[in-house]
This record gives C-alpha cells, structure tokens and sequence, in this order.
C-alpha cells in the first residue's frame, strides 16, 4: 500500500507541474501550488482509507452479530426440542404407569370372587387406563378429513364412557392428533384448572370454530349423566334399546 500511494503521490505532484507550468507559475509559487495539490491528494487518501477501515469494521460487526444470532438461534432450538423430549418422555412414563396399574386391577379382579357393582365400575376404569386398549378404541384424528368439533364430542363421549377422570382429558388427547393439533397439545399447560376445556377453546379457535366456543358445551359431567340416563334395562326390547341409543350422542 505504500508504495502504491508513493506512485499515486508522484503522478500527482508531475501532473501538478504540469498543470503549474500551464498556468505560467515559476519558482516558489510552482512550487507552491504543486505542495498545495499533493496537501490536498494526500487528505484525499487519508480520509479515503478511514472510510474503508469504518467499512470494514462495520463489516465484521455485522458478521459477529450474524454469527451471535445464528447460535441463539440454535440454542433456542436446542432448549425446545429438550423440553418437549422431556414432556415425551414424561407422558410416556405416565401412561406405562397407567398401563402397570391397569394390569395389576386385572390380576386383583380374577383373584377376587365377591365384587360388588361399584368394584366393577372401578376396576373398568384401571383397565380402560392403558395407553394401548385406549388406541384400539379412539380412532385418531385426521386433520385432512375430520371436523375438529365432531371429533373432539366423539372424544368426550368415549373418556366419559371409560369413566376417566376430566383432568385426564388433555394429556391423552396427545395420542389422538398428529401435525398442528399435536403441536397445539404439546405446548399446552396440563397442569392448570380446567385444562382440557381451556385445551378445547384452543384447538377449536384454531380450526377457526369461534361459533362453536360458547356453544359446544359438552364436558365430563354431561357425557356421564346422558350415560348413565340411557342405560337400557333388560326388560326393554332391542329394538326399542337401538332406536334410544342415539340420544346418548345428540
């Protein structure tokens, strides 16, 4: 760079001369306006390369904050993909649970001989709790072809039906759904008040089913009582049994 500026200098301060002589300049005021013409040239380079430097430095500024953000980035991805390997493994462990606490009702319903009404409704429940008998009876929800309001009544209807408890509902629902709406669960509260309704407004909000907010009504209590009201009794002819049936989903 050095040199390069000498050789630029040096063919300014000749054309200067040059220029000087053009305009019949001699002696000290030649000499004079040549020193003035390379003052100017070297101030002209001088403030010429801090602007490439400022250039640069800016440069490799830009890049360090690139470089930063890119690795937050990454961070932020890693610290997600940890947190929902984590709920993952959580829910499995809480279903195996379920399932282990399924099979040992069953091995204490065979040992038992004198249960009564009440046992039975209990011991339902612990075996309709595993994760697998669960998915033979719910069939899951297809976001291409299902209506997200039909398939969450037909979701209610069958946790009531199991007798599973309300606070349950949202956990469970992870095994049923598959893209956004699985996205939507995994990211939602489980643990606070109401989570399966608060869930419901969601998913519903979601596949833009605002009518349905206030409307669909339907919760544990509800699908219980229709239940339990329809209970045919074996005096009732089966015809009479399959035309009743249907009020239990209206």
């Amino acid at each position: 760079m050095a040199t390069s500026s000498y050789v630029d200098l040096k063919e300014i301060k000749e054309t200067a001369m040059q220029d000087g002589k053009a305009m019949e300049l001699k002696g000290k005021d030649l000499a004079a306006y040549v020193q003035q013409v390379v003052r100017e040239e070297m101030e002209r380079q001088r403030q010429e390369k801090e602007r490439q430097e400022e250039r640069q430095r800016q440069e490799i500024e830009r890049q360090k904050e690139e470089i930063e953000r890119q690795d937050r980035i990454r961070k932020e991805e890693y610290e997600k993909q940890k947190e929902d390997q984590e709920r993952q493994r959580q829910h499995e462990a809480k279903m195996e649970k379920m399932r282990l606490d399924a099979a040992q009702a069953r091995a204490q319903t065979e040992q038992g001989n004198n249960t009564n009404n009440s046992n039975n409704i209990n011991t339902q429940r612990d075996n309709h709790n595993s994760q697998t008998w669960l998915k033979r009876k719910i069939q899951s929800f297809d976001e291409q072809k299902d209506d997200i309001g039909d398939f969450l009544k037909r979701y209610e209807a069958k946790m009531s039906t199991f007798n599973m408890p309300e606070e349950e509902w949202s956990e469970i629902l992870i095994d049923f759904v598959h893209g956004q709406t699985l996205t939507i669960c995994q990211n939602h509260d489980h643990h606070i008040d109401d989570s399966y309704q608060v869930l419901k407004r969601e998913l519903l909000n979601a596949y833009g089913h605002k009518e349905l907010l206030n409307a669909y009504g339907h919760n544990a209590t509800t699908f219980r009582k229709k239940y339990f009201d329809n209970i045919p009794s074996l005096e009732i002819e089966p015809q009479t049994i399959l035309f009743h049936i249907n009020g239990f989903f209206q």
